[in-house]
């Protein structure tokens, strides 16, 4: 038989808000590489040197891209442990229900039992 789990949602809850965290200065770090590459590649090194942006463009854009992709997927994260944290509060709530029932019939069964002595 199983030991069984507990899940503290709290802690779920503080766990998806520092992911939040993080996806934001990922965010904020994808913007940061947009800021840069429109038109500032072409003056970043000078005329003598103007060839060299295009030799790093495509690695940056590149760079920026799994960038990009590691902030959808911290956002996806985020609402995942939230959903999860909401999940087991509300399967925690609907068995609590349960035995707040079963209880209120043992009280029922026992109160007719009481009554019939």
């Amino acid at each position: 038989m199983s030991q069984g789990f507990e899940v503290d949602t709290g802690e779920l809850r503080e766990h998806a808000g520092t992911l939040n965290g993080v996806q934001g200065q990922s965010a904020e770090a994808v913007d940061a590489g947009h800021e840069v590459t429109p038109g500032g590649w072409d003056n970043a090194y000078g005329v003598i040197c103007q060839s060299f942006p295009q030799l790093l463009r495509p690695t940056a854009e590149r760079g920026i891209d799994a960038l990009q992709r590691v902030t959808d997927g911290l956002a996806n994260h985020v609402q995942q442990v939230g959903a999860a944290a909401d999940a087991y509060d509300k399967l925690d709530e609907q068995i609590a229900g349960q035995f707040r029932e079963i209880l209120r019939d043992l009280d029922r069964i026992r109160d007719g039992r009481a009554g019939g002595h």
